[in-house]
């Protein structure tokens, strides 16, 4: 479990905007 969190960080650090698609997709739904 702990690894998928580390993961999520590790996406959300490395693709900075990415993040921001992420919000508007959970928008979305």
């Amino acid at each position: 479990m702990h690894v998928k969190v580390l993961n999520y960080l590790i996406m959300e650090v490395g693709k900075g905007t990415k993040s921001t698609q992420v919000a508007i997709q959970e928008q979305s739904l």
